[in-house]
């Protein structure tokens, strides 16, 4: 189990899973927290094809924040199993995806960001990275 993930996290991340099977033929395994992101997303023929960090959000701003240390594991099991490393975000019951790339980081801001009502439980204020929106694409 995730350190922040609820009920409703579980029930999202399960719906989209259902969903990458029923529209792309992709099994979406969820992964222990060691590995750092979500799924691993593999095709109906057990091929690999990607890693994912997904999110549900209800608002969508300017820009998605995504910590550094999240990019650093997801683009470093892309780069170790030459899978690509994709951020997905649910809003309004549609899903949005970047395959995070060396340009796309290079288009984004970094600076302080984060949660300021876990503090005492981590430190959820951290070096993040802010990746323009339109740079994602609805799927």
């Amino acid at each position: 189990m995730k350190l922040y993930e609820n009920d409703a996290d579980r029930k999202n991340e399960q719906k989209f899973a259902e969903h990458l099977l029923k529209e792309y033929d992709c099994l979406a395994s969820k992964l222990d927290m060691k590995y750092g992101v979500d799924f691993f997303v593999s095709g109906s023929d057990g091929r690999a094809l990607c890693w994912i960090e997904y999110k549900h959000r209800s608002r969508i701003f300017d820009t998605y924040m995504i910590s550094v240390y999240k990019i650093w594991r997801g683009r470093s099991l892309a780069q170790n199993t030459g899978m690509e490393f994709k951020i997905v975000v649910e809003s309004d019951q549609k899903y949005y995806t970047v395959n995070i790339t060396e340009n796309v980081l290079l288009g984004s801001t970094i600076g302080i960001g984060g949660r300021k009502d876990r503090v005492g439980a981590g430190g959820h204020i951290e070096p993040m990275y802010f990746i323009p929106w339109d740079m994602f694409q609805e799927i």
